[in-house]
């Protein structure tokens, strides 16, 4: 379980806090999304979750444990996280999915398929081996987040915090991808941070954050018929899916 009581945070220099007294509550194998207007906090908050920025107000806790007391390295260990920006190595593609970590080769596939590497894979002539600049300048930036996510898949962490994690992906990809993370996650604690509501609506908790608060939280269902900004977002969301679907038809 996660737990964030009254968390508080300020980027260094700024004069206001990016998140003010946030507290939630994730419980063991709960799939809970937090959705939000762009720079509202959401990413700012899961980086808090893995100890990324340590100088913040209020709690936060893993089982009960406040994270700050958490060993570090081990701590890892149990959590796969997919951030907006993939950062990659100077190496093999195989080198930058397992980490320099030793798996079978049956596992290391499956997580290739599971991430829809597999085909582009089979176009390059040395395939795994395959040497990637730093930080994939040579890649597309769905590759590269599709790289993010064969990590993820192979790790195969209890705890996952997936930031917009498929931000890059075309629609074909996308419901690959998604399918993919619906397997991956069964049995797990997922917070999934997302800008596209067709992603979130399937969780078991949504929560919306606005200002660096938490200004809602429930189902789908509970918060599109609520007079909020969950309900004026999927407004929004359906009348650009109506109107993308008339242009493609024009």
């Amino acid at each position: 379980s996660i737990e964030c009581r009254h968390v508080g945070f300020t980027y260094p220099g700024a004069s206001y806090p990016v998140l003010n007294n946030v507290s939630l509550k994730i419980k063991k194998t709960q799939k809970v999304a937090m959705i939000g207007e762009s720079g509202c906090g959401k990413s700012t908050l899961a980086k808090l979750l893995f100890q990324y920025y340590p100088d913040y107000s209020g709690d936060i806790l893993f089982n009960g444990t406040q994270v700050r007391e958490i060993d570090r390295k081990s701590f890892y260990q149990h959590i796969g996280y997919i951030a907006q920006t993939t950062y990659l190595f100077n190496d093999t593609i195989r080198n930058n999915i397992c980490l320099r970590e030793q798996f079978s080769e049956e596992r290391l596939a499956h997580a290739i398929e599971m991430a829809g590497l597999t085909d582009w894979l089979r176009t390059l002539p040395d395939g795994l081996e395959t040497v990637i600049s730093e930080n994939g300048k040579n890649l597309s930036g769905g590759q590269r987040q599709r790289i993010s996510i064969a990590r993820v898949m192979l790790k195969n962490s209890p705890i996952l915090i997936l930031d917009e994690a498929t931000a890059f992906a075309d629609p074909d990809n996308e419901a690959k991808v998604q399918a993919a993370f619906n397997v991956l996650a069964k049995g797990k604690t997922v917070l999934m941070i997302a800008h596209r509501l067709s992603t979130v609506t399937g969780a078991d908790r949504i929560i919306v954050i606005k200002d660096g608060r938490v200004a809602d939280c429930g189902t789908h269902d509970e918060l599109k018929n609520r007079d909020g900004l969950y309900a004026k977002m999927w407004e929004q969301y359906n009348k650009a899916a109506k109107w993308k679907v008339g242009v493609s038809n024009a």
